[in-house]
Order: C-alpha cells, then structure tokens, then sequence
C-alpha cells in the first residue's frame, strides 16, 4: 500500500507530465498555425499580379464581357482566346490529354507575352476542391483568385504545395487519396504534351 509521501510524489509527477503534454500540444498547434501562415504567403505571392500579369488580367476582364457561354465550358475558353487574340495577344486553347491510370484530358488557356508563357485558368479553384476539407485547407482554397494568370513555374509550385496539402488533410481526415489527387496526376493537367488551339 503506498504511503503518503509516494502518494504525494506520484500526483506532483503526473501533474507535471499532464502539463508538459499540454504545453507540447500547445506547441505543436502553434506550429501548425505558423506553417499554415506561411503556405497562404507562399500562395499569395504566386497569385500576386506584377505590371504584366494585371495588363493581361485587364485583356481578359474586357473579353469576358463580350463572351456568352458559361465559364467552365469549353465554349467560353475558345470565345475568350478569340477576344484575346482580337486585342493582340497571343492566346491559344490548350488540349492536354495523358493516358497513365486514369486517363483524362483538360483544357486551359496560355498567352505567349514578351518570350515567356502564361498560364490562364478561370476555375483554378475548382481543380483541387476535395471531399471532406479540413478548416485549414478550405482556407488555402480561400485565397485562389477568380482568375489565374500564372507564368509555368509558378503553377508549378502552386500545384506542388497543393497537392502536399491535400494529401495532409486527407490523412487528417482519415481518407485515402485517391490517384487522381497525387501530384504526379494533377501536374499532368498543364505540364504533359497538349495541343494548341488559336481559332483564327
């Protein structure tokens, strides 16, 4: 039978030991909180538009208005490159398809300005919606624009960090990610072999 001074050590231990785990929790959250700051950072200055990017942003808020289809069709993106191209620029719809398992086929626009390729997505957003989000991830998705100009490298960090995060809240959420969210399949979308449409 223990006596009173064991007694007395052994709730001053576990006290201390509830403590600690409390502070490593607490530890834990704070990193958690600080890492998540950083990633919307990150993201914040991929989306960030310099002088070229807002000329081309402007180019596309003026050929919107004159486009009738529904923005996530195919109509609308082939309209838009038209509008682009009738304002100077030198837009193409761009077809990718890739066969590793499962196959799929996407569609976006790229604009060639000033000897760099620009990415263009009006639903960027929508390519890395998943089931089941956690807080912390709806939030990433929080700080897509509505409209995506990107130069290459940029999409590609951007689809690298979301791909990490995605895999993250999945396991939080205990789920498990399926092929065509891991970001050998994603990237496949804008970085495999497409063709190239121009409409003229």
């Amino acid at each position: 039978m223990m006596d009173l001074f064991d007694l007395v050590n052994s709730y001053i231990e576990k006290g201390y030991e509830v403590v600690v785990e409390e502070q490593e929790n607490e530890n834990n959250s704070d990193c958690e909180d600080s890492d998540m700051e950083e990633i919307k950072d990150s993201l914040k200055r991929l989306f960030a538009f310099d002088e070229q990017k807002r000329k081309v942003a402007v180019e596309i808020q003026k050929a919107r208005r004159r486009v009738s289809s529904l923005p996530t069709s195919s109509g609308f993106k082939l309209q838009l490159v038209t509008r682009l191209r009738h304002q100077g620029l030198d837009a193409g719809l761009c077809k990718s398809k890739w066969e590793k398992k499962p196959s799929g086929c996407y569609e976006y626009i790229d604009a060639n300005i000033n000897g760099r390729r620009y990415i263009i997505d009006v639903s960027l957003a929508g390519e890395f919606e998943i089931a089941r989000p956690t807080q912390d991830y709806a939030l990433l998705l929080d700080v897509f624009p509505k409209i995506t100009i990107c130069m290459v490298n940029e999409l590609q960090q951007i689809v690298r960090i979301m791909c990490d995060a995605i895999k993250k809240s999945m396991k939080q959420q205990q789920m498990h990610v399926p092929p065509w969210r891991r970001h050998e399949y994603v990237e496949a979308k804008w970085f495999g072999s497409y063709t190239r449409i121009t409409n003229e």
